[in-house]
């Protein structure tokens, strides 16, 4: 607590205020610069800030706790309300209308910053791609619910977040910069451009992935899913399913395995030629199973017909991971939202 006490500063009525925190823990620290004058932080009018609401505006916050904020925010991902519970723990009591607005104050800061992560985002040449539920309540005109969506994109170096409406696909041609063709009325990228998409089979991805330039590599975990939720759904026929499902998830299982020993593997090794080999075969395997089940359908029951029909369709793109052995087989692009919003 000594080291906390030496970052704060009492003001008017005993109210403790933030003081350069981020020296807490280095008291030898240099002080942190001024704000700039025209930032428009919250802050009780006082000394400091001239009538008239000229000069410099001295809000309660000093730009190094400013810096401890925002880190905490979007480096480390915490929501509001656990910001706030922290520091509380620490002794500032903060309203989280507050620090919403001080966040608001501050975005034409980071404004420019976000918009080079995103023009960088967009260019890379991978790219994690989901979209995840999200509750936004606020009056939109022409739209009848709460219900938004979080769209996050994960390159190599950099993640973006998009809080958008919908879930059509003009989220993801604006996030890649991918034009309409005046003329034809088709999305085009930009020329050169190449770009492999990591997704579940949402049908946005799938329009996308008919672009040139455009590679699609399907999630695993999802298709996986498909296999369990089918056996799951017919508990009538558990006898015949629950072995026709655990058939598959083993396949799948021998898929994830062979592929962790590759990633684990020096290039070149013994250990990395036969993971690589192993992961052939096993995919291999799997490419014949489905063709052998797939060609008689009528054998099948319609739940596991059903989901055949899905891994057929989309077979290229999970067959594609052969080629790309040092990325993920599954797409967990949401996993940061999940953690931003637990």
């Amino acid at each position: 607590m000594p080291a906390l006490r030496r970052g704060l500063r009492t003001v008017r009525g005993g109210v403790l205020r933030a003081d350069r925190l981020a020296r807490a823990a280095d008291p030898d620290r240099a002080p942190a610069p001024d704000l700039p004058a025209d930032l428009p932080l919250p802050g009780p009018r006082g000394a400091g800030r001239p009538a008239g609401g000229q000069g410099h505006r001295e809000g309660p916050f000093t730009s190094g706790f400013l810096a401890r904020l925002l880190v905490e925010k979007f480096v480390l991902a915490r929501p509001t309300h656990r910001i706030v519970a922290a520091l509380a723990h620490d002794g500032l009591d903060l309203a989280e209308g507050t620090l919403a607005g001080v966040f608001a104050a501050c975005s034409d800061l980071v404004g420019p910053l976000a918009a080079a992560i995103g023009d960088r985002n967009a260019a890379a040449a991978h790219l994690h791609v989901d979209e995840t539920r999200w509750q936004e309540f606020a009056a939109v005109e022409g739209k009848d619910s709460h219900r938004w969506w979080c769209w996050v994109f994960v390159s190599p170096d950099t993640t973006v977040f998009r809080i958008a409406p919908s879930r059509s696909l003009k989220v993801l041609t604006e996030q890649l910069g991918i034009d309409t063709d005046p003329d034809t009325d088709t999305l085009t990228l930009p020329e050169g451009r190449q770009v492999l998409l990591s997704s579940d089979f949402y049908v946005v991805y799938q329009i996308l992935g008919r672009l040139d330039g455009v590679d699609n590599l399907w999630c695993w975990a999802h298709i996986r899913r498909y296999f369990v939720r089918a056996g799951d759904a017919h508990p009538e026929l558990a006898a015949w399913t629950a072995a026709w499902t655990a058939d598959w998830v083993e396949r799948i299982a021998a898929l994830y395995v062979a592929h962790t020993a590759q990633a684990a593997a020096a290039p070149g090794s013994p250990a990395h030629t036969l993971a690589t080999a192993q992961f052939s075969a096993v995919l291999n395997a799997i490419d014949a199973e489905r063709q052998a089940q797939g060609a008689h359908p009528g054998l099948l029951h319609p739940a596991a017909a059903k989901v055949l029909a899905t891994l057929d369709r989309e077979w290229d793109g999970l067959a594609r991971h052969r080629e790309f052995p040092d990325l993920p087989l599954d797409n967990y692009a949401d996993a940061p939202v999940m953690l931003m919003s637990a």
